[in-house]
């Protein structure tokens, strides 16, 4: 299961990187233009950095266990974090 768990962290480590972007665009975005709409989207921003770091942080102390009751579900929450970013960010570049 050890396998497993560096994947979910890789994931997670990829999803970083893409929470960081995300954030930099806004951030040019807010720079660019100044409203509450992108005001809110920064903070979108900042919200999905943290919940990456929570993640990765939280994968990295389950990773002790082996049980498939944890790693699965782990897993799973890794790639749909993956995906929702990817598209959020596919939206923002757009």
């Amino acid at each position: 299961m050890f396998h497993v768990w560096i994947i979910n962290i890789g994931i997670v480590i990829i999803s970083l990187f893409i929470a960081i972007l995300l954030s930099y665009e806004l951030i040019s975005t807010r720079s660019a233009v100044k409203s509450k709409l992108t005001s809110m989207l920064l903070g979108l921003g900042v919200i999905l950095i943290l919940q990456e770091l929570l993640l990765l942080g939280s994968f990295m102390m389950w990773s002790s266990d082996s049980d498939p009751m944890y790693v699965y579900p782990s897993l799973g929450i890794a790639v749909l974090s993956l995906l929702g970013l990817l598209i959020i960010y596919l939206i923002v570049k757009l």
